[in-house]
């Protein structure tokens, strides 16, 4: 029955397995200014966050050939060397965010909720944001376009994407401190999907990420993900990518209907939404092949998204 839900958790933030290990770079979180350079980096850890599948619950289920948008945004929880805390979202003043956009395309629905699909076109981007602002907001969605993109890719290829119901009883969609969103219910699943990105050379601020391309113009780097429901480590945003807070949501606003990702037939398209925790990690001196080459036209940088499950 609940096809549609798991195909639209499927379609989010995910990874791109690789057979090479990921490297430590060296990052500058105060770009060209002094005092702020990091060295040994191995790990973005990025704070829960959320994702929406815009269109990802339509009236009757998901179908073959049926593409939602998939949209997430979170703010940087710290940065490590694997084991020690090397910095810490806001030190000296210093802000990051993470963005992506992109659209998935339904290529087979089985029984038992079962569902696969792939990239639909071409467009989407991932994006880190730098900012002396503040943290954006993750109830009212503000401030995570605040500032400036020190790296953009392009979502190139969906690998694989799972998601799972584990129960249809109706639960606050928001655990997280007190209910914000006025009653707001959901159905209860979690899951992972993989998905791979490719950034121009010339997307890539090297102010920050000082070392990424030494010796080349191609560096990969590895975005682990879970999705949930309900959220219990943060607040739902109500509006996503939103360019001008100030005018109220100038963004995305996701429509849910009365039940979060439940099966319905009313005869308007409905979202789904979801808490998405991930880390990220880079590679040097990546090699890019051919098909990359042909690919983008470009030398390419390349991202790769590894599912992971976190139990919160």
């Amino acid at each position: 029955m609940f096809r549609k839900s798991i195909v639209a958790a499927a379609v989010l933030i995910g990874v791109a397995t690789s057979s090479q290990a990921a490297d430590a770079i060296t990052f500058d979180y105060n770009g060209a200014a002094a005092g702020g350079l990091i060295v040994g980096a191995t790990t973005f850890d990025w704070q829960p966050g959320t994702a929406v599948a815009f269109g990802g619950n339509p009236s009757g289920g998901l179908q073959v050939g049926d593409i939602v948008t998939v949209r997430y945004q979170a703010n940087l929880g710290t940065i490590t060397d694997g084991s020690n805390i090397l910095f810490a979202n806001g030190t000296g003043g210093n802000y990051f965010t993470a963005v992506a956009t992109f659209q998935e395309v339904v290529t087979s629905v089985g029984a038992n909720g079962s569902a696969t699909f792939d990239l639909a076109g071409a467009g989407g981007t991932f994006q880190i944001y730098y900012n002396t602002s503040g943290p954006g907001n993750n109830l009212t969605g503000e401030g995570f376009l605040a500032g400036t993109a020190i790296l953009t890719g392009n979502v190139t290829d969906v690998v694989s994407g799972n998601f799972t119901i584990a129960s249809t009883t109706p639960v606050l969609l928001d655990q997280f401190q007190g209910d914000s969103l006025g009653g707001q219910l959901t159905v209860t699943g979690s899951g992972a999907s993989d998905l791979a990105i490719m950034a121009l050379l010339a997307s890539v601020n090297t102010s920050f990420f000082v070392d990424l391309f030494a010796g080349t113009n191609i560096a990969l780097s590895f975005f682990n993900t879970s999705l949930v429901v309900p959220y219990q480590q943060v607040d739902p945003s109500m509006c996503l990518l939103d360019p001008n807070p100030a005018a109220g949501c100038q963004g995305f606003d996701p429509n849910l209907g009365t039940v979060n990702g439940a099966l319905q037939n009313t005869g308007t398209d409905l979202d789904f939404q979801f808490q998405a925790d991930a880390n990220q990690s880079f590679q040097r001196n990546v090699v890019p092949e051919p098909g990359s080459m042909a690919l983008a036209g470009l030398a390419l940088f390349a991202l790769g998204w590894t599912a992971r499950r976190r139990a919160k």
